[in-house]
């Protein structure tokens, strides 16, 4: 009876992303070992689910379940929490001396000090495992390196996106897995990179270029041809192996697997061009709108937080106030402005004076381009100094607020900004004389403001 570990680390990790990951984020979505493992991914349509009726299927194998976690897209994940993970993995591995051994990757997990994690890991694996198979699968949006093949004997990754077919994928893996341990093949792995970072919204695979690789993959698939997966990379991974690539898995042919791999990764670099996404600009957009009646929906994903974003960028909120057309604007995620808000509303404070609020960046250091961007359109606005302390500006009943250090830092922002351009004194004019003529209050959110300023 063979014994075989399963383990998981699954997560896209966006490096322009100012939030790193931490340890407690895996434990919010994925954090299971042992017998719960089971319990947890059972009916799910995933690699894990996919394991766990594998091995219910097949009782001459014995799953040994191992740390199993995974977060959801965000920035790299803080390097100390990272190497917890890889080591309990790893250990898991030396202490269980499983007969062979599958793995459920991402394949664009980055560490905030160790790039290519994926890697790392199957190195660490490799030396723990020993010359006994693995088998790895992989997302779509993999960014492989290709010194890959030489560590996993087996390489399999989602053939759609939206993702559709994780429960097959894992299955796939742990078939292939099985064949070999059970002396039915002997499969060897080759990887070969595109030459081309792809942006992910035009790599849905049901048409388009992504498809049509999907396509060439599948009619190569057959014999001893054991799997052809394109790779589409996560191109906001900056990291050495960032990138669209191939993964071919044959039964003991080297050259077949390699030749292929680089005939299809060929074949995504001369589509490169038609992955491109030509958008108008959001002016242009609301500029097209004039000329509409009937109300419109906008999408724009661009800081989407399922692909690591934060929910906070203005770009698009600036054009719209620039527009002046009425709309909902629901692009900014913000849980702690929400829960501030409620706050406030409980405690009597300044919730009742003030109309709307909105969280305009500046909740992490290095976001200063989108500071005090808005405080003439906005009845709240939060940002922070250098310094990182908070300043308030709020514009309520007709009056302007900030505290003082808040309003000496305002003054500081438009007086470079007028000393940048020509007749900047000019231009800056009205908005430093709003400024001067703040009303300094500290602290700015005590309980009662509102009542105060009433009476004004």
């Amino acid at each position: 009876m063979g014994r075989i570990a399963v383990a998981r680390l699954w997560h896209e990790g966006n490096s322009f992303t100012p939030v790193r990951t931490r340890l407690a984020d895996f434990r919010r979505r994925e954090w299971h070992t042992g017998p719960a493992v089971a319990g947890f991914y059972a009916g799910s349509r995933t690699e894990l689910g996919a394991a766990v009726d594998f091995f219910d299927e097949d009782r001459s194998l014995t799953p040994i379940w191992l740390r199993c976690a995974a977060a959801g897209p965000g920035g790299p994940v803080e390097e100390a929490d990272l190497q917890v993970i890889l080591a309990e993995i790893v250990d898991g591995v030396h202490a269980a001396k499983p007969d062979a051994m599958y793995l459920s990757l991402h394949g664009a997990l980055l560490g905030s000090e160790t790039l290519m994690a994926d890697l790392a890991l199957l190195k660490r694996v490799r030396r723990a495992l020993g010359n006994r198979y693995l088998a790895v699968s992989f997302d779509l949006h993999a960014n492989l390196d290709p010194s890959i093949a030489d560590l996993a004997d087996v390489v399999v990754g989602y053939k759609t996106y939206p993702h559709v077919d994780m429960y097959e994928t894992g299955l796939k893996a742990l078939r292939l897995l099985r064949q070999a341990w059970n002396n039915e093949t002997k499969p060897v792995v080759r990887i070969a990179k595109a030459g081309a970072l792809l942006p992910s919204f035009k790599m849905r695979t049901a048409d388009g270029p992504m498809a049509e690789i999907e396509a060439l993959a599948a009619m190569e698939t057959r014999r001893h041809i054991l799997d052809v997966t394109p790779f589409g990379g996560f191109a906001y991974g900056d990291t050495p192996c960032n990138g669209a690539s191939v993964a071919v898995t044959t039964h003991a042919d080297r050259a077949t697997a390699k030749a292929l791999a680089h005939e299809i990764a060929k074949q995504m670099y001369e589509r490169r061009g038609r992955f491109a996404v030509h958008l108008p600009s959001p002016a242009q957009v609301f500029g097209d709108l004039q000329s509409r009646e009937r109300p419109a929906a906008i999408l724009e994903p661009s800081d989407n937080p399922l692909s690591g974003g934060i929910g906070d960028t203005t770009g698009l909120f600036r054009a719209l106030v620039e527009s002046g057309r009425e709309a909902v604007f629901a692009f900014f995620w913000d849980p702690e402005l929400v829960r501030k808000g409620y706050h406030w509303m409980m405690a009597g404070g300044l919730s009742d004076e003030v109309l709307t609020w909105v969280h305009t960046g500046g909740r992490y250091p290095g976001r200063e381009a989108r500071r005090a961007v808005f405080e003439e359109h906005l009845d709240a606005l939060i940002a922070r100094t250098p310094a990182e302390q908070q300043v308030w500006l709020i514009r309520v009943a007709g009056w302007n607020i900030c505290d003082a250090e808040g309003r000496a830092w305002l003054e500081r922002v438009y007086r470079a900004r007028a000393a940048k351009i020509p007749n900047g004194a000019e231009t800056y004019k009205e908005r430093l004389a709003e400024i001067d003529q703040c009303i300094a209050v500290a602290p700015l959110h005590q309980p009662g403001l509102g009542a105060w300023l009433k009476g004004r």
